[in-house]
């Protein structure tokens, strides 16, 4: 705690939490939840005519810690490390939807402690080579089975089993990369796997052609630290026939050297080097710019070099100071936290500044390299050079994260982690299938980032990508081996009819119209309808004997109270009744009534079913401008208010063809993203 504490104050930052604020009145803007027109003539005023850039005092973003996925991220792309550190953390507080919002996060006790713990194996897993680990020393072998040792098998000068695996349970000290070896043959040639059971899983990593001869065969894999049972013998999926195998010995090396650490991180060896001083201020200052984005300032180096010295006046080995000195990087305000520094007024943000903002909306991590080196240069708030970083980010596989975690949070994929369906009502469902179907909106939402669709289409698209199981249980024709781009039904169209959504805002025996529609008036065209007067009555989609849940839903719109609200979510809602509860499509509910998709929205327009209600709301701009919204709210990480409307409406006009990819770009370029406000 005390290394917290000293870092903490060293770089002039309180340790009071950051408690939530009072959430911004709601944007009101023409749209389709107004009432129809009456007819009588009207002077249409557009707020945004005369708005230019220059007026915009953006919002200060409120001083935001990484997310636990953030900081895994981080710890990957800058130490790389194998083991994940985030069930160490306390979970992600979320405000407005998303768990970047900084108002919503606070900082605890516990926060700190979960913070101290991950960063320490985090190092431990860094530097794993040192001492008698480097490379070119003697490996740690951490354990071997052989005829010598009791493995609850016969004893024997080699183990022989007819069919099954070989091997026994290991201790693995700290996480990081280790070799698995074995010496293996068969009396006739056949395959051999390696395999560990860890959680209750099996998983075979790879396999090798064996002889009469025996062989030694190596293989490397990442392990977190723990126990795990390593084998090797014959795949789940069968042997040769009448195939018998031998195993001489089994053995687990590790953890290896860190080669990333060496080639990255280790500019010299502190132990050896002729001026220690010199190397531990070279890796400080090489270590810092990447962990705390940005260069350091040579009184932080010197803070943590009389750490280090601590350290080793009271009896540390230099690689063991050195390790100290990194777990301070990882406790610091400014590794913890996105800091921006407040000026009193609008400014524009530094170039490191405005690479962390960058690096973490799209990858969820660090500045790499390159951002860094511009960011150094200061060329990043060059509009050629960022509009080249954007195009550059978005086209690298790194972009996965923002596919993940947007679409988690904003489409809400992330309730697929525990669906609500009834398997014992829907045979064949399973949290596999609910797998799959979070894949298949991450794919489409994926082939619009990557393409050059308009955003709108995302609502009326008539291909997707499916897996075998997905369309069979969609009773699709096409059956493809993998996920593949396929056609599809006619009442398939576009995103809102993906089995993620549908599963995910249903009942556990039931469809659910108001939570759909909810999610629909919330997501699509940023509506969000305020939580139910309490003294309403509850209302339930259990039809009354006779009635449908449409005419249920419309008795219950009688009370003024509720009417508000339920004017745009139900026939949203209600047009997604020809799904059940899985995504499957149907003509009859629950309860055998017809259905009926068709309705009508507050403007007046009508529509069939949802092919025509995509149609409909892919017509305006109502979804660039919502979409775009949400950007702003996950890549600054803070509530969306009335002054940002004309900002958002800017974006997506200079936007030629409101592609995904367009849309971001835009926004990147934009003062909204560029630019810090002033605190009020």
């Amino acid at each position: 705690m005390y290394f917290f504490v000293l870092i903490l104050f060293a770089c002039g930052q309180e340790t009071k939490p950051i408690t939530p604020t009072e959430p911004p009145s709601t944007t009101e803007e023409p749209s389709i939840e107004q009432e129809p027109d009456s007819g009588e003539p009207s002077e249409e005023i557009d707020p945004c005519e005369d708005f230019v850039w220059e007026d915009l005092n953006p919002q200060a973003p409120v001083f935001r810690r990484l997310t636990a996925n953030e900081y895994q991220q981080s710890l990957q792309s800058i130490m790389n490390i194998s083991q994940d550190v985030r069930s160490f953390l306390l979970p992600n507080e979320s405000g407005d939807g998303y768990d970047t919002n900084g108002s919503a996060q606070v900082l605890s006790s516990a926060h700190i402690e979960g913070y101290m713990l991950a960063g320490s194996l985090a190092v431990r897993e860094m530097m794993s080579w040192m001492s008698d680990q480097r490379a070119g020393s003697e490996t740690n072998v951490i354990g071997t089975i052989d005829s010598n040792v009791d493995t609850g098998w016969e004893a024997s000068s080699e183990v022989v089993l007819v069919s099954g695996h070989a091997g026994g349970k290991f201790s693995l000290p700290i996480g990081g990369k280790y070799r698995f070896i074995a010496s293996v043959r068969s009396d006739i040639p056949s395959t051999v796997a390696f395999a560990h059971f860890r959680n209750g899983d099996w998983e075979e990593f790879a396999t090798f052609e064996t002889t009469d001869e025996y062989s030694v065969f190596a293989f490397e894999k990442n392990l977190e630290a723990g126990g795990v049972s390593f084998f090797a013998g014959f795949p789940l999926s069968g042997q040769s026939a009448g195939a018998q195998l031998g195993i001489d010995y089994i053995q687990i090396e590790g953890p290896l050297a860190n080669e990333s650490y060496q080639q990255n991180i280790e500019t010299c060896e502190v132990e050896t080097a002729p001026n220690q001083e010199m190397c531990f201020r070279e890796i400080t200052s090489h270590f810092g710019r990447k962990i705390w984005r940005r260069p350091l300032e040579p009184d932080e180096v010197d803070n943590l070099i009389s750490l280090a010295n601590v350290q080793m006046d009271a009896g540390d080995t230099a690689e063991q100071a050195l390790a100290v000195v990194f777990e301070a990087f990882l406790l610091s305000p400014h590794f913890l936290f996105l800091p921006e520094e407040d000026s009193g007024q609008k400014r524009l943000l530094t170039d490191h500044e405005l690479a962390s903002r960058l690096s973490y909306f799209l990858w969820g991590s660090a500045p790499d390299d390159m951002l860094l080196a511009l960011a150094d240069g200061n060329q990043l708030q060059d509009e050629v050079v960022l509009r080249e970083q954007v195009e550059r980010m978005i086209s690298d596989t790194r972009i996965s994260f923002f596919i993940e975690h947007f679409t988690g949070q904003w489409m809400n994929l992330r309730g697929l982690d525990y669906p609500v369906a009834d398997p014992s009502i829907f045979d064949g469902f399973s949290l596999d299938l609910a797998a799959q179907m979070r894949q298949e909106s991450q794919m489409l939402f994926s082939a619009f980032l990557q393409g050059t669709s308009p955003i709108n289409e995302l609502l009326t698209a008539d291909y997707g990508y499916l897996s075998a199981d997905l369309a069979r249980w969609y009773d699709l024709p096409d059956r493809p081996e993998g996920f593949e781009q396929v056609q599809m039904a006619s009442y398939h169209s576009g995103i809102l009819t993906h089995g993620s959504i549908l599963t995910t805002f249903a009942k556990a025996d039931q469809s659910h119209p108001i939570a759909r529609g909810k999610w629909m008036a919330r997501t699509i065209l940023c509506r969000e309808p305020p939580p139910p007067p309490p003294d309403v009555d509850e209302f339930t989609e259990h039809p009354t004997e006779g009635l449908t849940k449409a005419e249920a839903l419309e008795i219950h719109r009688q009370d003024a109270a509720c009417a508000g609200c339920h004017m745009l979510m139900d026939p949203l809602g209600l047009a997604l009744e020809s799904f059940d509860p899985t995504g499957r499509f149907r003509e009859f509910d629950e309860w055998g009534n017809p259905v009926d998709p068709s309705g009508e929205l507050p403007d007046g327009q009508s529509f069939d079913d949802i092919v025509e209600l995509g149609q409909i709301l892919s017509a305006t701009d109502d979804f660039p401008v919502c979409f775009t919204q949400h950007l702003v709210a996950f890549g600054l990480g803070r509530q969306i208010d009335t002054s940002d409307y004309c900002a958002l409406r800017t974006i997506v006009s200079q936007s030629p063809d409101q592609s995904m990819a367009t849309l971001i770009t835009e926004f990147v370029l934009s003062p909204l993203f560029r630019y810090r406000g002033k605190e009020e």
